[in-house]
């Protein structure tokens, strides 16, 4: 594959409680915005209503051997952003009475909507491993 093109391929391997030694605890906290509205106020937005448009993000993953053969892990995460769509649309007159054709059709309409979206992401994953044998395991996944 070129080096300019688009494409590859990721090897998703689940972290198991027994591929590191005791506990871990992680954490990211992020801020989320596009570059239409970098304000930290509230300001117009969907509906009636002033909202942030600079938003908070947290992603939380917990892992742990509780015995020799039984082990856990928990990942939560949570995702929000506001994003602003102008769109436009036109209205094409075929109508002959009306002045057009279907070779020759004239714009009677132009309409632009200025829609927000407030999209809010939320997981929540646990984890369960029991290992049988030095290199076996049984994994219980939950989403």
């Amino acid at each position: 594959m070129q080096a300019t093109c688009t494409g590859g391929a990721i090897n998703l391997i689940t972290k198991s409680a027994f591929d590191r030694q005791g506990s871990l605890f992680t954490y990211r906290t992020c801020i989320q915005a596009t570059d239409s509205d970098l304000c930290l106020g509230k300001t117009e937005g969907w509906g009636q209503e002033k909202t942030r448009k600079i938003l908070p993000g947290i992603d939380l993953n917990s892992a742990s051997r509780l015995t020799e053969n039984l082990g856990y892990n928990l990942a939560y995460k949570n995702s929000q952003l506001y994003n602003i769509y102008p769109r436009s649309s036109y209205g094409w007159q075929y109508n002959p009475a009306a002045g057009g054709s279907p070779d020759r059709p004239w714009i009677n309409s132009w309409n632009l909507q200025n829609e927000q979206k407030n999209t809010r992401r939320q997981s929540l994953s646990g984890q369960v491993d029991y290992k049988l044998a030095e290199r076996t395991k049984l994994s219980g996944l939950v989403s």
